[in-house]
């Protein structure tokens, strides 16, 4: 990979490119929010979407420019995730064939979201259309807690999707009210913490980037936001991700030697952290403080373990059971959606975390695959932004690494590759790479699918 020293021509605009992408992005958006409605059995109708649209940029956008340096490995991952289509144990054929087709949309954008021509301009609307609907979201779940009757789910619909575990996800208020966890712009209580990190960290970013004031208030107003839904959804894991996120920013922008914005971002990050908390204190009261208290409580691995830490030893316990998987589509969404509840011989499997999902899919070899892919890629997204020569692509890639090494230590507590926000790990460094190489030879994968 040649150094970062020049970009695209100046006023050069990919106007073609920009509407893909932009496009993409928003149908990701609309296809959240839809699964706010009652939809019945409309709602797999978009969550099939979210991930064939991805398939779709995969098969249509014109092959040219290199793919992301983790290439060989997802490869690997494709490849044993097909073997396990093929495992004699798999549950059902269809499940399995889904799974394989979810894995390849996940990390299809390894592929072809390194495809863009894209403007300065160009990736800098994409970065604040993440923003912008992200806060929207963290917002929406202010409203919820603030306003639960008129911002909150039909409750009725919130019992028909969790069942008896709604219940357990209400917090109470300081003025003795019990609500949900906000929601934010998903269908789950909680769901709102994920647009509260993502609001936190590129909030922290607007602050030492964007030369309009309006823009800069609006990052710290957001962060400060995003930074109340992640006190009151209460997944201290999201909490701990953020916290880490906020550190490889800094320490990032310190390695650049970019003390100012080293300063800004560590300022900006204890104003958002004191005025969420005392803002969420607040409205939540005990709720929040004997949440956060529990983080402390024992030794961080304590901690961990006695929350996620015993499905990662049930993991490494189990790999010798399964040297070549369960058989692929036995858990998860392809499962519920396209398993065989009377196969009392293959019955569905759990899983809680990532590592679990790789062994039933494919066995430790996808488990070793997934992870190498995985660092891989996080890799190449720290080398563009240390080597990169424009502020745009070093200040917003700082927010990507960020966010790749969250998705690296979630991991061990959700199984985040087989979610939406895997595969937006994977487009947004595509896009940073798109941005970061305009005019990198053509490498794709041969035999890849394209226009």
């Amino acid at each position: 990979m040649r150094p970062i020293t020049s970009l695209s021509p100046a006023g050069r605009i990919y106007d073609g490119d920009a509407r893909w992408l932009h496009g993409f992005l928003i149908f990701q958006f609309l296809c959240q929010v839809a699964l706010l409605a009652p939809l019945g059995p409309a709602r797999i109708g978009f969550r099939v979407a979210t991930f064939g649209s991805s398939l779709l940029m995969l098969a249509l956008l014109p092959r040219r420019g290199t793919t992301l340096p983790n290439a060989p490995w997802v490869w690997l991952v494709i490849g044993a995730t097909g073997l396990g289509v093929a495992h004699p144990e798999t549950n059902s054929r269809l499940a399995a064939v889904a799974q394989l087709t979810l894995t390849i949309a996940i990390w299809g954008p390894v592929f072809w979201a390194t495809r863009f021509r894209l403007s300065r301009q160009d990736f800098r609307i994409a970065m604040l259309l993440l923003w912008a609907f992200q806060t929207a979201g963290a917002v929406v779940g202010v409203l919820q807690v603030m306003y639960p009757d008129q911002f909150s789910p039909d409750p009725q619909f919130v019992q028909s999707m969790l069942g008896e575990m709604a219940e357990g996800l209400k917090i109470e208020l300081a003025n003795g009210e019990r609500v949900w966890r906000p929601f934010g712009l998903t269908d789950t209580p909680g769901g709102a913490a994920n647009s509260g990190m993502f609001a936190v960290l590129a909030g922290l970013v607007m602050i030492t980037t964007e030369r309009s004031l309006a823009l800069r208030l609006a990052g710290i107003v957001g962060a400060v936001v995003g930074m109340f839904c992640l006190y009151l959804c209460q997944i201290r894991s999201l909490v701990v991700l953020t916290a880490v996120g906020v550190v490889v920013s800094l320490v990032l922008a310190v390695v650049r030697g970019r003390m100012v914005q080293a300063a800004w971002i560590g300022g900006g990050a204890a104003v958002v952290v004191v005025g969420g908390f005392a803002w969420a204190t607040t409205v939540g009261g005990a709720a929040v403080t004997d949440r956060l208290e529990t983080l402390t409580e024992d030794r961080a691995d304590q901690v961990y373990y006695s929350n996620r830490g015993h499905f990662l030893e049930k993991t490494f316990e189990e790999a010798p059971e399964y040297p070549l998987g369960a058989g692929a589509g036995r858990w998860g969404m392809m499962m519920g959606y396209f398993g065989d509840p009377m196969n009392i011989a293959s019955p569905g499997l759990w899983a809680e975390i990532q590592p679990t999902g790789w062994l039933y899919d494919g066995g430790p070899l996808l488990m070793l695959a997934g992870y190498a892919a995985v660092i891989t890629g996080c890799w190449a997204s720290v080398r563009v932004v240390l080597r990169a020569e424009e502020p745009l692509v070093s200040d917003w890639g700082g927010l990507i690494v960020a966010l790749n090494v969250a998705a690296l230590v979630n991991t061990f507590s959700y199984p985040v590759f087989a979610s939406q926000s895997g595969m937006m790990c994977w487009v947004l460094t595509g896009v940073l790479y798109a941005r970061a190489f305009p005019g990198a030879p053509d490498r794709s994968t041969p035999g890849w699918p394209a226009a």
